[in-house]
């Protein structure tokens, strides 16, 4: 069985400070990206109610890149293995030129809540809101979604793409990151066992359960 990680990602938003002037408040609008992330560990399971350790890039693509930002964050996973956090407050961030180029987050995670990053994702910004180009101080949201190349309804996680809110699915792509092999519409979390086969249909990481 292949282990994964979904490191889903869902929100970016820019937030409004009071300035001076207009001119001032253009300049000073802070811009932050926030994401949702479902964490698991080498063996694929659940890390739950625990410290964990995340890296934040933002790679100037294509991968393997050129580096452009960087923040560590120690969040704590849910009761569900779930982390939501804000990240963009460090120096740098407001100086990424975004322009035209592509651009990826790239996350780094060590499940222990330290800096051992043994679980590593990018997923490509498909549309960098003009908002953030512009400093413009509203809202914008966005989610991922998942390649989904045996069309059994669920994605690989090792292949996520941003896209904002008023962007369709583009075809191929699922919201659900969680095949554990895209290559199979009959491996899939929920799938039936096939005793003897030595295969893990359902993706919980145990193999001819219940036979």
């Amino acid at each position: 069985m292949q282990n994964h990680s979904s490191i889903a990602r869902n929100i970016i938003a820019c937030l409004i400070v009071s300035g001076v002037s207009a001119c001032r408040l253009s300049a000073q609008v802070p811009q932050k990206m926030s994401f949702q992330s479902v964490i698991r560990n080498a063996s694929g399971e659940l890390v739950i109610d625990k410290q964990v350790g995340i890296r934040i890039s933002i790679m100037k693509g294509p991968l393997p890149g050129t580096l452009v930002y960087q923040e560590t964050k120690t969040p704590v996973t849910s009761k569900n293995g779930i982390v939501t956090l804000e990240f963009g407050s460090e120096p740098g961030f407001d100086a990424i030129k975004w322009g035209n180029d592509e651009h990826y987050i790239k996350t780094d995670t060590d499940p222990d809540g330290g800096t051992n990053y043994i679980i590593s994702s990018a997923s490509r910004i498909l549309s960098v809101p003009y908002t953030i180009i512009a400093n413009k101080a509203q809202t914008v949201s966005g989610r991922f979604c998942y390649s989904d190349k045996d069309g059994d309804g669920f994605g690989d996680v090792y292949s996520p793409l941003w896209i904002p809110l008023d962007v369709n699915i583009p075809e191929g792509y699922v919201l659900n990151g969680e095949d554990c092999n895209d290559t199979d519409q009959y491996v899939h979390p929920g799938a039936a066992e096939i005793c003897g086969d030595g295969t893990d249909q359902d993706c919980d990481g145990l193999v001819d359960e219940n036979c």
